[in-house]
Order: structure tokens, then C-alpha cells, then sequence
């Protein structure tokens, strides 16, 4: 469950022109894809293994709390008369394990550079009675002229995902980092 009211109303004073939320239901296949061997995240497992798995992939397994970014994709709409003459819309998908159930997990964009505060809040999301939510972010991007821009691992930006209690203590907290700039940033000349 989406508290899109909440996600729609933030993205209003979001330095990101739009930010659209929408849940997606997960299946076995994308939790065997976030599945790890030796430490690296298998992305694409044999079907007759997944079918292994799936009787007790969401009761037997105990999951260590994670947000994934599994998809990103940027599609483009023309925008005639604008300089540069497009738009460009990034589609970000979110797996979410090991949460408490039925506790809202807030969720944002860290180290997003220029904007205040450096972080852009994205919604709240709900995980299911087992601890999972997929979510997926559509956003447009905000036109940025490429500054002298050193591309490293902790120059990226960071999705972080928090649970906080009723006294608004964090409980649990996981982040992917890595994830590019042109998530947010449309480079122009």
C-alpha cells in the first residue's frame, strides 16, 4: 500500500517537477533475482531453481532488511519550442525486504547535489504481511548543465529506506548506493 496522497503532496514542494508512485506486486522470480551467491547479487536465476524456492520463498527465509533498485529506464517525450527539445521521465523500480509488516518504510533520494538538504523525498510505502514492497518511482528529470562532474562510487546517488516507531526512532534502515545521476539529472549543453 502506496500513501500516495502523502507522496503526491510532498512532490509539490519536490525540486522535482513531478514524482509519481505506484506499487507493484512482488513475485518469487524478483525475490530469487535479489538472491546473492558469494556476495554478488545473481540478477537472472534458471526457472526450475526459482520453482525450488517458491513453496517457501516469503515463509522460510529470513531476509536481512534491503531496498534494491532493480530497473531504471528513461523514456523521452518531445517537447517542441523548449531548448533542449525533450523531456526526459526516469522510471526507477524498488524491491523492498526484511521490513516489519504493516509499518510504513519512507523512502528518498540521498546526495541529490544542488537541491536543499541534499535529499528528495520519494513517499511512504507499506510492506506486505511478509516484509516485501515494490514500488515503482516515475519522475521527470530536472535540466542541469554538466558541471565538471568526477564519476566515483560515492559520487552517486543513494536511495535510502527508513522505518521509524511511533516515537520516531529509526528501527531499520537499508540504502543501495551506486545508482547514477541521470536518475534526477538531465545533462543539457
Amino acid at each position: 500500500m502506496v500513501a500516495e496522497g502523502k507522496a503526491f503532496a510532498e512532490s509539490v514542494g519536490s525540486p522535482l517537477p513531478e514524482i509519481r508512485v505506484k506499487p507493484f506486486n512482488v513475485t518469487a522470480e524478483m525475490i530469487g533475482a535479489a538472491l546473492t551467491v558469494g556476495g554478488r547479487r545473481v540478477m537472472k536465476w534458471p526457472t526450475s531453481i526459482v520453482e525450488l524456492f517458491r513453496p517457501g520463498i516469503t515463509d522460510h527465509v529470513v531476509w536481512p532488511t534491503s531496498v534494491l533498485v532493480t530497473r531504471i529506464m528513461l523514456s523521452v517525450d518531445s517537447a517542441p519550442g523548449q531548448e533542449p527539445p525533450q523531456t526526459v521521465w526516469s522510471y526507477v523500480s524498488l524491491l523492498g525486504l526484511g521490513w516489519q509488516p504493516s509499518l510504513t518504510v519512507s523512502l528518498k533520494w540521498n546526495n541529490a547535489w544542488d537541491f536543499p538538504g541534499t535529499s528528495i523525498a520519494l513517499g511512504d510505502v507499506v510492506p506486505d504481511s511478509h516484509g516485501f514492497f515494490g514500488l515503482e518511482v516515475a519522475h521527470k528529470t530536472v535540466r542541469r548543465h554538466p558541471p565538471d562532474y568526477e564519476w566515483s562510487f560515492m559520487n552517486t546517488l543513494v536511495i535510502v529506506a527508513q522505518q521509524k516507531d511511533a516515537s520516531g526512532k529509526i528501527v531499520l534502515n537499508a540504502e543501495e548506493r551506486g545508482i547514477p545521476p541521470h536518475v534526477i539529472w538531465q545533462w543539457v549543453p
